[in-house]
């Protein structure tokens, strides 16, 4: 679909959208992009379509609209700013995932750089979309419905019910023999990605734990151990 500016009793309206028979659902195709001429960029979505700067003075004839849209706040006008929806990993350098990074200036430099600003959140690091979050950690054993992703049209399932636990072996330097003895413990894992390939009938799971360690330049871990 695009804007069709050539009525003269409209500025501008939806054309007839395209019949298709397979789409990727990617966020090219959702609304956002890079708009040169007016000199800005959807912050949300710098890869989709349909973004124009309200400083653009640009006709906005023949731009291309999002594929993909949130039902109940659909595009109405080249004006509109909706919010990106779509599938797969979010962008680092997109909103609001970008803000989670925290305050990079002159205070940081000098007192906590190379570590991260007091402001920073670990939300920074959860790469799946915005709509797609969910509070807390997966259980694992949740029930899975895709409606309308593959060409089934409804496709149910469970996931396994994997329990997973960690052992690190450490290494501990005894300064008076220089001899060095191992100590063994338990890191708690949490299921905290999922993530679904429909056209292969495929997912993958993925769990995260942390661990202390008090030297990035020496060998703390001799052994990590998952089962």
């Amino acid at each position: 679909r695009f804007w069709d500016c050539s009525g003269s009793l409209f500025p501008e309206r939806v054309s007839t959208p395209q019949p298709f028979k397979v789409m990727d659902l990617t966020y090219e195709r959702a609304f956002g992009g890079i708009d040169k001429e007016g000199g800005d960029y959807c912050r949300e979505n710098l890869v989709g379509r349909g973004f124009i700067a309200k400083t653009s003075k640009k006709v906005p004839d023949r731009t291309l609209l999002p594929n993909l849209e949130d039902p109940f706040h659909l595009i109405k006008s080249y004006k509109d700013h909706p919010q990106p929806v779509g599938f797969g990993f979010y962008g680092r350098a997109w909103m609001p995932r970008a803000a989670y990074l925290g305050t990079y200036d002159d205070k940081w430099r000098q007192t906590r750089s190379p570590a991260p600003p007091e402001d920073f959140r670990f939300d920074f690091y959860n790469a799946a979309p915005p709509d797609l979050q969910v509070a807390g950690y997966l259980k694992g054993n949740e029930e899975v419905e895709l409606v309308n992703l593959t060409p089934e049209g409804t496709l149910r399932f469970q996931l396994p019910g994997i329990l997973l636990t960690c052992t690190v072996t450490r290494l501990f330097e005894q300064p008076e023999n220089d001899d060095r003895t191992s100590g063994v413990e338990e890191v708690t894992l949490h299921l905290d990605t999922l993530c679904l390939l429909p056209d292969e009938k495929r997912f993958y799971q993925v769990w995260r734990g942390c661990l202390a360690i008090s030297d990035l330049t020496a060998l703390e871990v001799k052994k990590i151990t998952i089962r």
